[in-house]
């Protein structure tokens, strides 16, 4: 089976592109066993820069090549031009990949007595050992999640996520995301910006919320 040397593809997939939407738009078992036999590498290989587990690999890349399949089966791909398949599916997967890796921390921060927060690199470390500050961690780690979910340049967003939640290098996030290095520290510029001026509203909100509770 010959592969792109890139992108870890199966070359004949990439060849019969249109009859492979065709056949997973169908549920056709022949084309859904190529699909995944052709582009599990790839998948797992993004994977593999997320986690050392082996079986998390595995998993995440097995959940990511189900909803994707899910997603053509029901409609949610239409191919317009030759090649969209696989510039749609390299994005897709990018995210579903990533979100297995966000669900799992999520997990073990609910779950763990002292979860792993190593992944925010510019924020502040706090003293080992003590609860309340580790519960503060805790909650800035949540607020700057969902900051990072609410932003509208989808640009910024994957950029930081993949240096602050992730904790990719610059040239990574930039081979992660097929731009150039300059472009890519420019949508973490802005989009560091962005995430302050969102951490600047909640941080007042809530202090206000405290404020209006304690005046009653």
């Amino acid at each position: 089976m010959s592969r792109d040397p890139e992108r870890g593809l199966d070359e004949s997939l990439l060849r019969d592109e249109a009859r492979l939407v065709t056949g997973l738009s169908a549920n056709d078992a022949q084309w859904v066993e190529r699909f995944v036999r052709g582009a599990h590498r790839a998948v797992y290989a993004f994977a593999t820069r997320l986690t050392p587990d082996p079986d998390l690999r595995e998993e995440w890349t097995h959940v990511a090549l189900l909803r994707i399949l899910e997603d053509v089966r029901e409609g949610r791909f239409v191919l317009r031009h030759p090649g969209g398949f696989w510039s749609w599916f390299r994005k897709r997967a990018y995210f579903l990949v990533l979100d297995q890796l966000r669900r799992a921390r999520r997990d073990a921060a609910r779950n763990e007595a002292e979860p792993d927060l190593d992944a925010l690199p510019d924020l502040a470390p706090f003293g080992a050992g003590d609860p309340a500050r580790e519960f503060e961690r805790v909650e800035l780690r949540a607020d700057i999640e969902r900051c990072l979910e609410g932003l509208s340049n989808s640009d910024h967003r994957r950029a930081l996520e993949l240096l602050l939640l992730v904790d990719l290098p610059y040239e990574e996030v930039a081979a992660s995301l097929s731009s150039p290095l300059s472009t890519i520290k420019t949508w973490i510029r802005r989009g560091r910006i962005s995430l302050r001026e969102c951490l600047a509203r909640r941080w007042r909100l809530e202090a206000g919320d405290a404020l209006d509770a304690t005046s009653h």
